[in-house]
């Protein structure tokens, strides 16, 4: 059983990585400029949540969204009508067993989709293979048959 010293030091390293996260989507800031006019619509928040859940805005959540699951990140789009239009994201859950490492690869994911969009706009369309069992997850706890990554293969 957990005592609330280890539960306090679990939401405190959730914390840290939702910070981390924050700092390495930041990254991204390059592609996403206005002088970058081809580059998908992305936008993230200028503030850093405070919620392990976040939110990759983006005019193309479902090719996004499949990018990731097909490096093995469990994300999920989120479209209208569940947000107003032009609202449309990508949900990425960070879990305290989420390592750095994840978040970093979860992140240069991302960055790689953004250059495939940029270079050929259609070149990843939004559909998605079936998840094989031996990739991270990012929403849940790893199990033995997978590693985490908070973005779980990441649990992201």
């Amino acid at each position: 059983m957990r005592t609330w010293a280890d539960l306090r030091e679990l939401a405190a390293n959730l914390y840290r990585l939702v910070r981390h996260f924050h700092t390495q989507v930041e990254t991204l800031s390059d592609l996403i400029s206005p002088s970058t006019s081809t580059a998908p619509f992305v936008r993230i928040p200028a503030e850093c949540p405070e919620s392990p859940i976040l939110a990759i805005l983006t005019s193309k959540p479902r090719s996004l969204a499949a990018y990731c699951q097909n490096a093995g990140f469990v994300v999920r789009p989120v479209v209208a009508p569940t947000v107003p239009s032009g609202t449309e994201r990508v949900r990425v859950c960070l879990h305290a067993s989420n390592t750095v490492k994840q978040i970093d690869d979860f992140v240069d994911c991302v960055r790689r989709w953004m250059i495939q969009q940029k270079l050929n706009p259609g070149a990843f369309a939004a559909q998605s293979s079936s998840r094989p069992e031996n990739r991270p997850r990012m929403d849940r706890m790893p199990s033995t048959r997978s590693q985490s990554v908070g973005v779980s293969s990441a649990k992201i």
